[in-house]
This record gives structure tokens, sequence and C-alpha cells, in this order.
């Protein structure tokens, strides 16, 4: 879903350059609140993974996929992170909304990094979240539009509910997003794989492996070592170039996207804002790549590509 706010005009005569504000009260429909906004994503970092640790997420929420967002396609499009952090009167956490904004022109606040997701959310304390109601939603927004000069906020790719939780977001304004999302719970491949597959897609399916398996040595596996992760970043980014050239539509991975995605490819352990990298091999052709992130113990799908012609 995308959710829309408009906010009172007054907004639109604000042309200064955003940097931070707080903290501010805000009454809310259950007490008093601290809001404070910041553009210095550094400042948040402990708060940021201890919310996002606790919070229902996917990983383009988590503190390291938005440091990247800022660093590789914010600053150089010429927008810029607005943070919203709410907290308790006693100082707990009650949510984090990380925002993006082009500090010229018209101001429309959008989630930091939402062409780059799949589900795009704020991150909410779990007994937080159902404490706030649409009026509570709208009056913190208008906060932050106050604050930042922004006309409108339009917050797009929203999940109704995530890991259990419902999304506040869900009780403003909105529209449906026109691409929906698909889920499934892993657990024996071969219970699955009968399960969501027909007999003939099954059947289509071992034919075309069998074809492949005649080809030539099949290699199923992960890019591990820092080359092996940058090299197949560049097989990706070639054969989807080849891809978008035929297809007659411009090539979304510029320079500042393939910067953005080696970051991520780069960290490590069990970082969630860590994309993994997988690939399929004929000898030593790469005839497709995935890529996903785990967060929460949920894969979350971010990148494929094939290799031309019938192999």
């Amino acid at each position: 879903m995308t959710s829309t706010a408009l906010f009172r005009t007054q907004a639109e005569i604000a042309r200064r350059r955003f940097e931070r504000s707080g903290p501010i009260s805000v009454d809310m429909s259950f007490g008093t609140i601290s809001l404070r906004l910041t553009g210095a994503l550094p400042s948040l970092e402990a708060l940021w993974e201890e919310l996002q640790a606790a919070a229902p997420c996917s990983s383009a929420q988590t503190y390291d996929w938005a440091k990247a967002s800022a660093r590789h396609l914010l600053g150089p499009e010429g927008r810029e992170p607005v943070i919203a952090v709410a907290c308790a009167d006693d100082g707990r956490p009650l949510f984090l909304w990380p925002f993006e904004m082009a500090p010229a022109g018209m101001k429309v606040l959008r989630w930091l990094g939402q062409d780059q997701a799949n589900y795009n959310m704020g991150l909410f304390a779990p007994e937080a979240a159902p404490k706030f109601t649409a009026n509570d939603l709208s009056r913190l927004l208008a906060e932050v539009a106050r604050e930042t000069g922004a006309v409108a906020a339009i917050l797009r790719a929203q999940p109704f509910s995530w890991d259990g939780m419902a999304n506040p977001f869900a009780e403003l304004p909105r529209r449906p997003t026109p691409s929906s999302g698909y889920a499934v719970t892993l657990g024996d491949f071969a219970a699955l794989y009968e399960k969501r597959l027909s007999k003939r897609s099954r059947h289509a399916l071992e034919r075309n492996a069998r074809k492949l398996a005649e080809a030539g040595p099949l290699e199923f596996g992960w890019a591990e070592t820092r080359d092996q992760k940058l090299t197949l970043l560049d097989t990706l980014f070639a054969q989807k170039s080849r891809q978008f050239a035929a297809m007659g539509v411009k090539d979304i991975f510029d320079a500042h996207a393939r910067a953005f995605y080696r970051e991520v490819a780069l960290l490590e352990g069990d970082n969630p804002s860590r994309v993994r990298l997988g690939y399929l091999k004929l000898g030593d052709t790469v005839l497709a790549t995935f890529s996903g992130t785990i967060c929460h113990k949920r894969l979350s799908a971010v990148l494929s590509s094939l290799a031309e012609g019938e192999t």
C-alpha cells in the first residue's frame, strides 16, 4: 500500500536545509512523547540497531542499509535523510521513521531508499505500535513537515502487517500498490516442492534440470570472499545491462546504484543489511545469479539475473 499525507500550505514557504530539530513534545492519544529529527545517521547507530533487533522489519530498514543508501544514492542526487525518532517520557524509544527528502523544489517525504526495497515501513517498538492512532500519526507527520518544510509524504510499498504486527500507517489514507508481494514458509524442501508446484510444473523443471546436467558440470554456490563477491556483482550488472538493452529501457544500475550494492554485499557475518550473493554455474559460465538478505530469520530476495542464450 501507499500512504499519503498532505500538509498545510505554510510548509511550502520553508526552504532551509534540514539538519536537526528537537526534542519536540507532541501530545498523543496515550500521552505526551518526545520527537527528535536529524539527518546525522551516525548519531543514531546504537538506538537504530537496538530498535531493528526488536522491531518487525526487513533489511531495508536496518542501519547499515540506510547508511549505504544515504552515502551512495541520496547524496549524489541531492537528497538527504530525515530520521524521526520518538521516545516515551522515561526515555524508551517508541519508533524510528527513516525518511528522505530533496532539499530543493517541492519537498516530499519518502521512505529512505524506498526505490531499492520491496517493503518499506517504520521501525516501531512492538509494545508501542498498537497505541498509535491515525490522528496520532497525522499529528506526528505534521510536526515533521513543519520542521522540514515538507508539503506531503508519499510512503510507498508498505505491508499491512509484518511478522504479525499491524502497520500503524495502514490507518492513514492509502491506495493499493500496483505490485503484490509473495511469501512462503520454508520447511522440508520435498514437501514444499510438491505442495507449491503442480505435477506438470515439476516435470517441466526436472526436464530442464536434466538438459542442464547433460551440458556439463553444474555448480550452485555463494560468493564468500571479497573478490568473489565483487566479480559476481559485476557479472550480475553485465547480465542486467544486456537485458535492459534488449528491452529498450534504461539501465537502473548506474555508478551510484552499483556502489550501493557493493557496499551492502561486502558487509560481513550475520549483519541483517548484508546482501548474500548466490550463483548457478555451468563450467566457468555463470548462468544465473540470485541475491537476498536475511533479517529476523526471513530471506528477502533482492536481485537476480540470467545469462543470455538457451544455456
